[in-house]
């Protein structure tokens, strides 16, 4: 029997120690997300999965029981297809309308979006993200060069696309975090806004309008310039 020299066996050693370090990491990402969740979202994952929580009363109990069955989620690859929402942007010195499209790709779990109306961003393609089926999180979300290019244009550097996946109305809750002075901007995505009968919403008052015109001067973005 030929023995491996010592440095092979501390080479394997070492790779299994790295494995079981990602394998750790993703299960306690994994807890965390679950923790999250409300009891009434713990049960409708149980009652997806036909999974029963006999005895359950503490939340800690219903999480123990999703984490345990997390082989028995149906297979589910988030939203599929077009999503649309109309807003109406309430500026001082603007009162732009614009329309947001964008389409998830399930399978390459990209996205590609488009802005049209008052200000319009052609087709940006390849942003990417990771659906977590736990969640309905559509998380990672990657941002295509196209669409850095405007946070940077704009310096929204510290920008960052946050995606949930409302399952049970087939929404997409979207959400730009870290706007200079404004914070967040979020809207809902949903299939029916793509037929046009969607009336829109505002997304900015006057008083966070004004704190970006004087922020940015002359500097702030056209409809044209967008």
């Amino acid at each position: 029997m030929v023995t491996p020299p010592r440095f092979v066996c501390f080479f394997c050693a070492l790779a299994l120690l790295c494995v079981c370090a990602t394998v750790a990491e993703e299960d306690l990402s994994q807890r965390q997300n679950v923790q999250k969740l409300r009891v009434k979202e713990l049960r409708a994952i149980l009652a997806r999965r036909g999974v029963k929580c006999m005895g359950c009363a503490e939340k800690h109990e219903y999480v123990e029981r999703v984490l345990a069955t997390k082989e028995l989620e149906p297979k589910d690859e988030g939203p599929k297809g077009e999503y649309c929402a109309a807003k109406s942007i309430n500026l001082v010195f603007m009162n732009p309308s614009v329309k947001a499209r964008v389409v998830f790709d399930s399978k390459t779990q990209s996205l590609s979006f488009s802005l049209t109306g008052d200000l319009n961003v052609e087709s940006c393609d390849g942003t990417r993200y990771k659906y977590d089926a736990e969640s309905d999180e559509l998380a990672s979300v990657q941002p295509a060069g196209c669409l850095q290019q405007i946070f940077d244009r704009y310096g929204q550097d510290e920008a960052k696309v946050h995606l949930k996946w409302l399952r049970s109305s087939d929404k997409v809750q979207a959400e730009v975090r870290g706007i200079t002075l404004i914070g967040t901007v979020s809207v809902a995505l949903s299939k029916d806004a793509c037929d046009g009968s969607y009336t829109g919403e505002d997304i900015m008052g006057g008083m966070a309008a004004r704190a970006l015109k004087d922020a940015h001067g002359s500097d702030l973005p056209t409809p044209d310039e967008l």
